[in-house]
């Protein structure tokens, strides 16, 4: 079977999500072949079609999703742009992968979902964490009953982006409407993985602040007003009732200040840890697990069953997209659902809305019905995601070479 043509919006030579991540897992992957790529200007894109080796360069998306050799377009722009192109490919009958967040509002998010239904298309959205084979092998250990009841889980979730200072690449980002910041990004992220590995989070309490209300741009030293918010705090609760805390801030330095969840069951707590601050669904994780009536913390190892990319792309921060889109060229080609999809997208984008409703109003608010979405653990699963088996049938047995954890 013929490669599936890929076309990159946002594809710069110099720097950005597609330069480390899309496109060296799109050159790794047999499924694919890079058809095209575009930027805002001629010389790079010319220049990135030499570099990443595309046959064809452009500078209008819209020209990109028309290309007859493009078979799937990845959208890697800043978030305001973000419905237009997706609106584009869609309508030029393209499948689309778009990184998170899918718009800049839940409207947004629900018109491009309507509409990739009405063109019968794949569709994905960059909530990579669910690619994580270490993280599958957690939701899998946990649906097992590796921690019995899950009681709660509390996470820490830092972000290096933001802060006092920020380049030019990232000045749109204090502002608020522009829906690149702590809340849509960071936090959506936290929540979609939470809910991902223990069931459906749609009711929340929240605080959401601006605590550091200006910044300077660093290659100029201009001042900018920040209204995006920098501190975020949400508690809710599972379907079942496992009670669950984030905090969620920007600014974090490179001091050690890095993700950090941990949950407490019935049968022992488990202990979750990225390397870096750039965030749970980039950096590399971590895991230890103690049963209960034990001090031995022992390393969970992932089950190499969920690796689905070949061993050269089994590194961050490529991973997790190559192992999602080595999953959509098997949606594409078999007519099947993928998920996180734009349905998963709208969902988030509700949840959301719930954080920042429960904060204006200091009451809790739900998210209302569900649009998309696999729940975790906790509630049914549906189809699709980089799940293991379900149900509960008790621990796994630690000294089994195919069980989660070996000796710290």
């Amino acid at each position: 079977m013929p490669p599936l043509g890929v076309g990159v919006v946002g594809a710069s030579p110099d720097r950005g999500w597609a330069l480390d991540a899309h496109l060296p897992a799109v050159a790794g992957l047999a499924e694919y072949r890079l058809a095209a790529v575009a930027t805002t200007r001629p010389e790079t894109a010319r220049r990135a079609a030499e570099v990443f080796g595309a046959a064809a360069a452009y500078t209008d998306p819209a020209a990109l999703a028309a290309d007859p050799a493009v078979d799937l377009v990845v959208v890697c722009v800043k978030v305001p742009a973000h419905a237009e192109v997706v609106e584009r490919a869609l309508r030029a009958g393209k499948h689309v992968y778009c990184e998170w967040p899918l718009g800049l509002t839940t409207a947004e998010a629900e018109r491009l979902a309507a509409l990739a239904g009405e063109r019968g298309v794949r569709h994905a959205v960059g909530l990579q964490a669910r690619s994580s084979p270490l993280l599958a092998t957690l939701r899998a250990a946990l649906a097992d009953g590796l921690l019995g009841t899950v009681l709660s889980c509390t996470a820490y979730s830092p972000t290096g982006s933001g802060g006092p200072h920020r380049d030019l690449a990232r000045r749109y980002t204090a502002d608020r409407a522009n829906a690149a910041h702590t809340l849509t990004i960071n936090t959506g992220h936290t929540l979609d993985t939470l809910g991902w590995l223990l069931g459906p989070l749609d009711c929340f309490d929240a605080r959401v602040a601006v605590r550091q209300p200006a910044a300077t741009v660093t290659e100029t030293g201009e001042e900018l007003a920040v209204t995006a918010p920098d501190q975020v705090v949400v508690s809710a609760t599972t379907g079942d009732g496992c009670v669950v805390s984030v905090h969620a801030h920007s600014g974090a330095r490179p001091n050690g200040t890095h993700f950090a969840a941990r949950f407490h069951g019935t049968r022992g707590d488990l202990v979750l840890r990225s390397t870096g601050v750039r965030g749970l669904q980039i950096e590399d994780l971590s895991a230890r697990f103690c049963p209960a009536g034990s001090t031995r913390w022992r390393a969970v190892r992932t089950d190499p069953r969920h690796y689905r990319v070949p061993e050269p792309l089994r590194a961050q921060p490529v991973l997790n997209v190559a192992q999602a889109l080595r999953r959509l060229a098997v949606a594409i080609r078999g007519g099947t659902r993928f998920e996180p999809d734009f349905g998963t997208a709208v969902a988030l984008h509700r949840r959301l809305d719930a954080v920042e409703r429960a904060a204006a109003t200091g009451r809790r608010q739900c998210a209302g019905a569900r649009t998309g979405g696999t729940p975790g653990p906790g509630g049914n699963r549906g189809p699709g995601g980089t799940s293991g088996t379900g149900g509960s049938s008790g621990p796994r047995d630690l000294s089994d070479p195919a069980g989660v954890a070996g000796a710290a």
